[in-house]
């Protein structure tokens, strides 16, 4: 156990990038990642970097080394890896654009909807992590009442059942129910913690 001082962590971690620091994938692709979505660097400079072997060189300087530190919260490690799996989507994606492969175009948009999924799914881990630091709690999971849970049921009656029929005939099957859904638990998220509404519409119109 070392005690650490928040203001010479931070200025630690702040002198890492992809660059310096990075495994292969971060040193030759952080590049392209970076100029469009500056936070992934920025989130894996102050989270991920902390929770691996490169912090072992506190106070003076990082090493290169990613393996995670023993005794790490695999809760932690797994938005970690979450996030990594993101940034690795991005990559094929690009690496598809790159190629001429006959089913690139097909792999592009698959790579993309992927890094959409894990987005969604970082979300949802981070705020379950938040609101276990906060000793908050999930109201979608947790404090609905019965009204509330019927109004998420009506609002998948109002979308999915007009074409239900026509649904199952083109899939075999009928839409799932996931009531309520990791959607409703990101807007939930919006709502308490990330106040800006413009960026909350914008990122469901694209979800």
């Amino acid at each position: 156990m070392i005690s650490v001082s928040k203001k010479d962590l931070m200025s630690l971690l702040l002198r890492s990038s992809y660059n310096s620091n990075g495994d292969g994938y971060e040193i030759n692709f952080g590049g392209l990642i970076c100029p469009k979505f500056p936070n992934c660097e920025l989130f894996w400079k102050l989270f991920v970097v902390p929770l691996t072997e490169r912090i072992t060189g506190y106070p003076n300087e990082l090493n290169n080394n990613i393996r995670i530190r023993a005794g790490i919260e695999p809760e932690l490690e797994n938005i970690a890896n979450t996030n990594y799996s993101m940034f690795l989507n991005f990559i094929y994606a690009h690496l598809h654009l790159t190629s001429e492969m006959i089913s690139d175009l097909e792999n592009f948009y698959t790579h993309l909807g992927s890094v959409c999924d894990l987005a969604e799914s970082f979300l949802e881990k981070w705020y379950f992590l938040l609101i276990k630091c906060r000793g908050d709690e999930c109201e979608t999971l947790q404090q609905l009442t019965r009204g509330e849970f019927l109004n998420l049921t009506g609002g998948w009656f109002d979308k999915y059942y007009p074409t239900l029929f026509e649904h199952y005939l083109s899939k075999g099957k009928a839409p799932p129910i996931r009531i309520p859904s990791r959607k409703n638990i990101i807007k939930e998220l919006f709502q308490k913690y990330l106040k800006n509404d413009h960026l909350r519409k914008r990122y469901f119109e694209l979800s």
